[in-house]
């Protein structure tokens, strides 16, 4: 390749790079950098809250890419009415990546809550705003059609990484466009809707990017799409207590976290093992079942274990049959709850 091609060379925001320096032994340290700002030739980069100046060629020459799981868009859309929305959408490596025509999961302001407006029948309130995926799209909803809008007047693509989180995603970015677009709907809304002959106050409408992806559990998809599992527990070392009595540390989950990850998986297991999440893991290296979770601190990890007999505990039924009622939505009542709360005040 020439010197000239490796200055054209396509680098997006949040891409991880890294290398192999000297360290202070033999063995050799692996150097991360992330991408925070992207020039025609050349990038602005992270490496231990330090940032690197480098040129494409450099770059190319001196670092390696961690391929990205994924890549989030932010667009402002034009629609038919005229009027803009924002919105977001995340597409995987295993989807086509960057070059992906049909995102794994959408996050939008100007739309009907497809999730929140069905399930709770009794609200006096029409939710506006929505993060949906491919997988837990309702029936009744054409999924093609939450993507809809007439043209695209401004977008910036981020490459993501299954540890990434709203802030994360939302530091490679300047919020400033879609901040506006979303303060004209916000003052622009319409306050009521007729749904069925009843007419209802409209609440959902969003003043911020980071408002619009939290109200609408973005993150729930984002982690869905990994097969990452939310628990609602901190995942936190424990020690048993050896034959001498003395307290040794251990990799294990408690019984209560144990319990949990049951119901999720609808079998027994044991003999587990915590292996925190990073890009150095390779997946095909472990030899035994295992699930992915993300925990309270929002801490992505891994747990392998072993497994035993299917499940018959009335707990387990009921996290199945709860999770069937709702559509595989947010795998819980809580968000849908929390957010016609919210919108009430």
């Amino acid at each position: 390749m020439s010197e000239k091609s490796r200055e054209k060379i396509t680098v997006f925001k949040g891409e991880v790079y890294y290398r192999y320096i000297k360290g202070e032994t033999e063995e050799p340290i692996v150097e991360t950098l992330r991408i925070i700002k992207v020039r025609r030739t050349a990038v602005t980069g992270l490496c231990n809250e330090k940032k690197i100046e480098l040129t494409a060629t450099e770059l190319y020459n001196n670092y390696t890419l961690v391929n990205p799981d994924g890549y989030v868009t932010f667009t402002v859309a034009c629609l038919a009415d005229g009027n803009k929305d924002v919105v977001i959408t995340l597409t995987r490596k295993e989807d086509g990546g960057n070059k992906c025509t049909m995102p794994y999961a959408v996050c939008r302001q100007a739309i009907g809550d497809v999730f929140t407006n069905q399930l709770i029948k009794d609200s006096s309130v029409f939710l506006v705003g929505t993060s949906v995926n491919k997988d837990n799209c309702p029936q009744n909803v054409e999924y093609k059609n939450v993507l809809s809008c007439n043209s695209i007047e401004y977008s910036r693509t981020i490459a993501c990484y299954k540890y990434d989180t709203v802030d994360s995603l939302l530091s490679f970015i300047d919020t400033t466009k879609f901040d506006e677009t979303l303060v004209k709907l916000y003052n622009k809304a319409p306050t009521v809707v007729q749904e069925a002959n009843i007419t209802l106050p409209v609440k959902g409408f969003c003043k911020t990017l980071r408002e619009l992806m939290e109200s609408n559990e973005f993150d729930y998809d984002f982690l869905y799409a990994f097969k990452i599992n939310k628990v609602n527990f901190k995942l936190e070392r424990h020690c048993d207590i050896d034959d001498s009595g003395s307290m040794i540390p251990t990799e294990k989950l408690c019984e209560s976290q144990v319990k949990i990850l049951e119901d999720i998986i609808g079998n027994y297991i044991f003999n587990t093992y915590i292996i925190p999440y990073d890009l150095d893991i390779n997946f095909n290296d472990i030899q035994r079942n295992y699930i992915m979770i993300c925990d309270t601190e929002r801490m992505v990890y891994i747990i392998a274990y072993d497994l035993g007999e299917g499940l018959d505990r009335t707990e387990c039924s009921m996290y199945n049959e709860i999770k069937n009622q709702l559509l595989h939505y947010k795998s819980v009542m809580e968000p849908i709850m929390a957010k016609a709360k919210n919108n009430h005040k």
